[in-house]
């Protein structure tokens, strides 16, 4: 038995509404700023929930490529 978030469980959407709802650093409230509108693209990537943005920012080369949709 395993203690850890099974991260493939945490869909996208769940994922924006803790971040929504979360008490952030003031240095992390950035992730709030337009949260829908960058989720609504990682949902356009086919990135359906956490382990998979997880897989997709894992090294330097994927999150270039991933980061080339925000432009």
């Amino acid at each position: 038995m395993g203690y850890y978030i099974d991260l493939k469980n945490i869909s996208i959407d769940k994922y924006r509404d803790i971040l929504k709802s979360a008490d952030l650093l003031p240095s992390r409230m950035i992730l709030k700023d337009n949260i829908d509108d960058i989720f609504n693209i990682i949902k356009k990537q086919k990135i359906e929930n956490v382990d998979g943005l997880q897989r997709a920012l894992k090294n330097k080369n994927n999150t270039r490529l991933f980061m080339q949709h925000f432009y």
